[in-house]
């Protein structure tokens, strides 16, 4: 994208990071230098531009509640950065500006929405929340899932369900991964996608600039090829099927989920195909 040299800068180690190996690798073979154990502390501004940061270096003190030990700054450690193009990075968080504003009264919890797990609800009668603004930063995939048994919650709700009602309907859809028991041993065995060679696609990037002999086009290929027709189609079976596909009216699955009833329980002979 243009720039001739990055500098990443990381309050902890390479240890603490909560990045994939393979990302931090890269990193690496990009030529981008991590400044580790360093905090950020100001930014200058000339004419209306940044062109440094001024960081300050860290130690690793006792661990906080991630279970990571907690950067310390270390005083008279401070020094300056030139730079052009500053980017903060620090994580990503459920912005709840909106709800503080007026009196609604909707209790929160580390910055997200509390809510009653079994239901979905709030404290406040008829208003639901789900995805990141509960869980916090999670995957688009626990999003999409968070918003369908929502619906089956207001759904519910709005049929004059009361509180128990709507987490036995939320109950039908909810999957228990823990609980896949004999129909594990019948799945097809996991399809990994096909990737390209990390270093060898990288390594135009690295060396653009650099004296290196290789086209930088090159460095843009695309990393995740997908799957074959056949490759995916292993992966589909692999599907657990997870709810009955009555649209919430199989007794079976209700008395299953009343009674406890699980495939740990009741094995069989057999393992379920």
């Amino acid at each position: 994208v243009g720039a001739s040299e990055v500098t990443m800068m990381y309050r902890r180690t390479r240890n603490e990071m909560t990045a994939a190996a393979h990302e931090i690798h890269e990193c690496d073979v990009e030529g981008i230098k991590l400044e580790l154990l360093t905090a950020p502390v100001s930014v200058k501004v000339e004419n209306g531009r940044a062109v440094g940061l001024t960081s300050q270096r860290m130690e690793l003190g006792e661990p906080d509640d991630s279970g990571r030990r907690r950067p310390v700054p270390i005083p008279g450690t401070e020094y300056f950065t030139p730079a052009d193009t500053i980017l903060m990075a620090i994580g990503q968080d459920v912005d709840v500006a909106a709800l503080n504003e007026g009196d609604l009264g909707l209790h929160k919890r580390w910055g997200t929405i509390e809510v009653d797990e079994s239901t979905m609800m709030t404290n406040l009668p008829g208003v639901f929340s789900g995805g990141d603004c509960v869980t916090g930063a999670a995957t688009v995939v626990e999003g999409v899932g968070a918003g369908r048994l929502g619906a089956f919650a207001i759904d519910a709700y709005l049929n004059g369900a009361d509180e128990a009602g709507i987490a036995a309907a939320i109950a039908l859809y909810k999957p228990e991964f823990f609980d896949i028991g004999a129909k594990a041993a019948s799945m097809a065995e996991l399809q990994e996608m096909p990737v390209l060679n990390g270093d060898g696609r990288l390594n135009a990037f690295a060396n653009a600039g650099h004296g290196g002999d290789v086209d930088n086009d090159e460095a843009f290929h695309e990393v995740e090829t997908g799957f074959s027709e056949e490759e995916a189609l292993a992966e589909a079976s692999r599907c657990l099927m997870c709810r009955c596909q009555a649209a919430g009216v199989c007794t079976l699955q209700k008395l299953s989920i009343e009674y406890g009833a699980g495939t740990r329980e009741y094995l069989g002979k057999e393992a379920w195909k």
